[in-house]
């Protein structure tokens, strides 16, 4: 179809180039229609299917899902604003020096090293909910828990997931 509207570009008066590039606009704006309430939850891959994330360095670049920004990590992040030992990770979209945006996610520094993946899990899982999805905040906390709790399930042995329930229950989440 995208052919049919794109081929006669070639018998088009320049004058006449930007009603073309509307309509085209148009077309893609009616065939990409908003999606339906019952579809806008996302529908990702389950955490049960999940492979567990690995992390090479303590901070570095890292793609995600259907999130729409490049997403920069940090591991071991001090107390201030953003993280503490209550509050173990957190996602922003932030501005990046050369231009542009990402996201950046952030795990305090006391977070366990086997549970640091569960931790980015939950918060990339959020992110997208909220930026790929446009899903309410708290609706997409909500979910993001649910899908942790399946992820450190099968990701961590019974000895850590024992620990990580421990651990979890003295976070303020």
């Amino acid at each position: 179809m995208l052919t049919q509207i794109f081929t006669p570009l070639r018998s088009v008066k320049t004058s006449d180039i930007g009603d073309v590039i509307r309509n085209c606009l148009i077309f893609l704006k009616v065939t990409n229609m908003e999606k339906l309430p019952e579809q806008q939850i996302s529908q990702a891959p389950n955490p049960e299917d999940a492979k567990r994330l690995k992390f090479e360095e303590d901070e570095e670049w890292y793609e995600y899902g259907r999130i729409p920004y490049e997403v920069y990590y940090m591991t071991d992040c001090p107390s201030g604003a953003m993280v503490d030992e209550k509050t173990p990770g957190r996602f922003k979209v932030t501005q990046n020096s050369g231009g542009g945006e990402s996201l950046s996610i952030f795990i305090h520094e006391s977070v366990p090293a086997e549970f640091k993946d569960v931790i980015a899990f939950h918060e990339l899982r959020e992110a997208e909910l909220v930026l790929a999805d446009g899903i309410d905040e708290n609706q997409a906390h909500q979910q993001a828990t649910t899908e942790t709790e399946e992820y450190a399930r099968k990701h961590l042995n019974k000895e850590e997931l024992e620990k990580f329930v421990e651990w979890q229950s003295t976070l303020d989440i």
